[in-house]
C-alpha cells in the first residue's frame, strides 16, 4: 500500500527520484493527514444526519461542502507544514492521525472562541 502511494504521490507530485518516496514524505504525509480528516468529518457528519447533533459542533445546516473542503484542505497544509519543519514524526501513522483529526478540531474551537470572546469584552474606557 505504501509503495502504491508513493507511486502516486511521484507521478501526481512530480518528484524527480521517485524510487527514493522518502524525497516525498512530506507530501505523503499531508496526504495521510488529509485521508483521516476526511473519515473524521464524514463521520461526523453522518452521526449529525442520523442523530441530528454533531460531536465535533460543526453546523452543518449551512455551508457543508465549505466544511469539507476547508476541513481536508486544513488537515493537509498543517500536516505537510508540520511535516516540513519536523513538528510532526512522518514516520508514524498516529501522527497522521491526529494531525488529520486534532488540528482541525482545535483550530475550529480556538477561532470560535477566540470571535466570542471578542464580541464579550467591553470596551477599556479610560
Amino acid at each position: 500500500m505504501e509503495e502504491l502511494l508513493g507511486d502516486i504521490i511521484c507521478l501526481v507530485g512530480g518528484c524527480t527520484d521517485c524510487a527514493n518516496v522518502a524525497t516525498c514524505a512530506y507530501l505523503k504525509f499531508g496526504l495521510i493527514c488529509m485521508f483521516f480528516g476526511t473519515l473524521c468529518v464524514l463521520a461526523d457528519y453522518l452521526v449529525f444526519k442520523i442523530r441530528g447533533e454533531s460531536y465535533l459542533k460543526l453546523g452543518y445546516l449551512k455551508g457543508v461542502f465549505f466544511i469539507f473542503i476547508f476541513w481536508i484542505l486544513g488537515a493537509f497544509i498543517i500536516g505537510f507544514i508540520g511535516g516540513a519543519t519536523g513538528i510532526f514524526d512522518t514516520s508514524k501513522l498516529l501522527s497522521g492521525l491526529f494531525v488529520g483529526i486534532a488540528w482541525p478540531l482545535i483550530f475550529a474551537r480556538w477561532s470560535a472562541g477566540k470571535l466570542d470572546s471578542e464580541d464579550e469584552q467591553p470596551a477599556n474606557a479610560m
